[in-house]
């Protein structure tokens, strides 16, 4: 991921109680208005969990197990040192801009 991964707001009840998985839908693409869905490829639907997607059914479960792992690493840092502070964007973009992208040059 290049950055961290979003997380929607809450859903209303008229939503709930309405077309709840098209709503749901509009909630995800309404958080990622101003982002590039690309380069994340999952959020967070507040109070459900998370949704990933990819180029197949393949690739989005390889996100959602990706992104299960990064939450599992996320957490057990914050465990050590809740006062740590996230990776510098140089740095972060460095390291996925290497791997991914037209000008990629690393793990191919």
């Amino acid at each position: 991921f290049c950055g961290p991964v979003p997380v929607t707001g809450l859903i209303k009840d008229n939503c709930i109680s309405s077309d709840y998985e098209l709503e749901t839908g509009k909630l995800i693409a309404e958080t990622f208005k101003s982002m590039d869905y690309n380069s994340v490829k999952a959020c967070l639907v507040a109070c459900h969990g998370p949704f990933t997607w990819g180029g197949s059914a393949d690739e989005s479960v390889e996100t959602a197990i990706i992104l299960e792992h990064i939450a599992g690493l996320a957490w057990r840092t914050l465990m050590l040192n809740s006062s740590i502070k996230g990776i510098k964007k140089t740095l972060l973009y460095k390291h996925y801009l290497r791997k991914h992208g037209e000008d990629a040059y690393y793990g191919q």
